[in-house]
């Protein structure tokens, strides 16, 4: 939390803020900035939990563990001592972390807000976790892993493999792909500098079969089906789907009546 807190004006968070003070600040902005006026109000925590709520870290550079987490008790004292302008309200307290869904938690913030959303399981798979959770993923991450020194190795030294990597746009291809892989919402373009995915692909992989090991090029031939399949706009969610996505956890959503 401390983290925006220190680009959000007027805070000015010092970088030695518990949490429990960033939260106090935060709210205290919200409370009092005009922009942000409202009759109901409704404060969402995201995090890894319950290990953040409940577990202190091994610690941080100042030897202050307790500044990195936040406890139900600090939450609850954030809570009462920043409350909304009169005639305003904290209708709900949500968590969007895994496993916060306790009677405990709810117990702390009674009476501090109308109701608390909570789930007990995940709440989210990581990205990676989803990837592998696909028909191919693990198919395709193993490769990755056997095969990027291989084509590293030939783009650093090959001047053929070289100059179809790059005029194939692959440095920007690897931007965008990562950039997807952090954000499973964002939206892969079909072409860059007027050149398609479908044909950087095709220009890369066709040099590289000339100077690959025979094992990878087996190997990227039983990939290339998957590439016709790419079209513009698909985000790193479609794409899993693409390739026989498995449903995600199902999530038991809880609410808790605090009043």
């Amino acid at each position: 939390m401390r983290s925006h807190l220190r680009g959000a004006e007027p805070l000015n968070a010092p970088p030695d803020m518990s949490e429990k003070d960033a939260l106090k600040s935060f709210l205290n902005w919200v409370y009092t900035n005009e922009k942000c006026q409202n009759e109901h109000y409704a404060l969402i925590l995201w995090s890894h939990g319950p290990e953040l709520f409940l577990q202190p870290p091994p610690g941080n550079p100042t030897g202050d563990p307790a500044s990195l987490y936040l406890k139900p008790q600090d939450l609850r004292e954030a809570l009462t001592s920043c409350k909304p302008p009169a005639n305003c309200h904290l209708d709900i307290v949500g968590f969007d972390a895994c496993s916060m869904s306790m009677f405990e938690m709810a117990y702390e913030i009674r009476g501090l807000a109308d109701y608390m959303v909570a789930s007990q399981e995940e709440i989210r798979q990581p990205i990676l976790q989803q990837f592998l959770s696909t028909q191919f993923g693990s198919t395709y991450y193993e490769l990755g892993q056997k095969y990027f020194r291989e084509i590293l190795n030939l783009i650093n030294t090959n001047k053929r493999v070289a100059t179809a990597w790059h005029r194939s746009k692959g440095p920007v291809w690897t931007r965008l792909a990562l950039t997807a892989f952090n954000n499973p919402e964002f939206k892969v373009p079909l072409a860059v500098s007027g050149l398609p995915i479908n044909e950087s692909v095709e220009r890369f992989v066709n040099m590289l079969k000339k100077f690959a090991s025979p094992e990878l090029r087996t190997d990227i031939e039983r990939c290339e089906p998957h590439v016709s399949l790419l079209h513009e706009g698909m985000t790193m969610t479609e794409m899993m789907h693409m390739l026989g996505n498995q449903p995600l956890i199902r999530k038991e959503v809880s609410y808790y009546d605090l009043r």
